[in-house]
């Protein structure tokens, strides 16, 4: 839901270019389908399809429940709703 924080996890490469060892998280901002295409467009990002995914490994996103638990939540079915979510 927009306005929501949540978050993804995994051992990929870090802002120094090195993988880690360690399960890194992130927090992510969700936003409404209008901010999220008019962000997009003043980056002229390439928002194809098969484009969206590409190098995921699969990490579900997930949403904070319970205090210091993490749930995994349902990962977006359609690609079209990645556009949702900004990542920095």
């Amino acid at each position: 839901m927009a306005g929501d924080v949540n978050f993804v996890t995994g051992f990929g490469r870090t802002l120094k270019g090195s993988r880690s060892p360690i399960k890194q998280k992130q927090g992510i901002k969700v936003y409404d389908q209008e901010r999220s295409r008019a962000k997009f467009a003043t980056k002229k990002a390439d928002m194809r399809r098969w484009r969206l995914c590409q190098g995921d490994s699969g990490v579900p996103l997930m949403k904070l429940q319970m205090p210091d638990v993490l749930a995994a939540q349902q990962l977006v079915q359609d690609a079209q709703r990645f556009l949702n979510i900004l990542m920095r």
